[in-house]
């Protein structure tokens, strides 16, 4: 495997950049608004243990860049309309593209322009943050769940990547069920944060937004169930045991957040649109998240327009 293509070196993907490229893979990395700092000074990533900078192969736009065996798509899925258009100068029929978004769906509409075989879904559970341009901090976790959207198709090439970059691996074979698990999580955290301005820890401290959390938990699972997952019995009790261990980390504040307070789209259409009416085409109304959706709905043209 020669050529790793990243489109989107935001915090998610660019602390994969880094650790790709300390495995040793050619890493080819297209930036936006960091792309002087990343081409001048490398990705500088900061741990716990350490901090490391890696020079970087950057680019402005894929017309500039090398067909690739394996590209990560890291972009905020409010920009998945330029994924055609990108993705067209970098890959080939041979060409493995690995979503690391939230949401569910995205895999489907990416379908529409290239071969379903080559498309791979995720589950990415790590704690990043892009501090300043080119400069990312890394909290804790490295953990990836692994889709092909083809249940068929292999991915072990896409498995052994990640390994390789010190990741740890699952390698399943249902989409939809590392899709709607992650959705668990994310459906009232990313949400409630935005609508009661308040940070993961908060959110987890105090019983009355406790209580709400727990509501909404409890319904995208019902959801998820009824849509075909495979979501274990005891899947509520295991996200009660993560949800009280956000009450003694930091002010970490969820993605949708940061994105609402620096006036950016927020990722409603996968997050929320979408399990919705995935929930009611298996004629379970998802009461509750419905609610929270309009209330971010509201919010979002609301803080957009000003």
């Amino acid at each position: 495997m020669n050529n790793i293509g990243i489109i989107g070196t935001g915090a998610i993907g660019g602390y994969c950049a880094v650790r790709l490229k300390q495995a040793g893979f050619n890493v080819h990395c297209l930036l936006h608004s960091d792309y002087d700092y990343v081409k001048n000074n490398g990705l500088t990533l900061i741990t716990t243990e350490n901090t490391a900078v890696a020079k970087m192969n950057t680019y402005r736009s894929t017309n500039d860049m090398p067909i690739c065996d394996v590209v990560l798509i890291a972009l905020k899925t409010t920009s998945n309309n330029l994924l055609p258009e990108l993705l067209k100068p970098i890959i080939n029929e041979k060409t493995l593209v690995v979503l690391l978004q939230n949401g569910i769906g995205m895999e489907e509409e990416l379908a529409n322009f290239i071969e379903p075989q080559q498309i791979v879904g995720s589950a990415v559970y790590l704690k990043v943050a892009r501090a300043y341009p080119g400069i990312i901090h890394h909290y804790g976790l490295q953990t990836i769940d692994l889709a092909p959207l083809i249940p068929s198709v292999n991915v072990q090439s896409v498995v052994d990547l990640f390994k390789e970059s010190n990741f740890t691996v699952h390698d399943h074979e249902d989409l939809q069920t590392i899709r709607w698990k992650k959705l668990v999580g994310n459906i009232p955290l990313n949400g409630l944060a935005v609508v009661l301005k308040a940070s993961t820890k908060q959110l987890c401290q105090e019983d009355n937004s406790l209580k709400i959390i727990l509501a909404i938990t409890k319904e995208v699972i019902t959801a998820a169930q009824a849509c075909g997952a495979t979501i274990p019995d005891d899947y509520y009790e295991y996200t009660k045991k993560i949800l009280h261990q956000h009450t003694e980390v930091d002010l970490h504040q969820p993605s949708m957040k940061n994105d609402f307070d620096t006036g950016k789209a927020m990722e409603l259409k996968f997050i929320y649109e979408t399990p919705i009416l995935l929930a009611q085409e298996h004629n379970y109304p998802m009461k509750l998240t419905t609610m929270l959706y309009g209330m971010l709905k509201f919010l979002d043209i609301k803080n957009r327009a000003n």
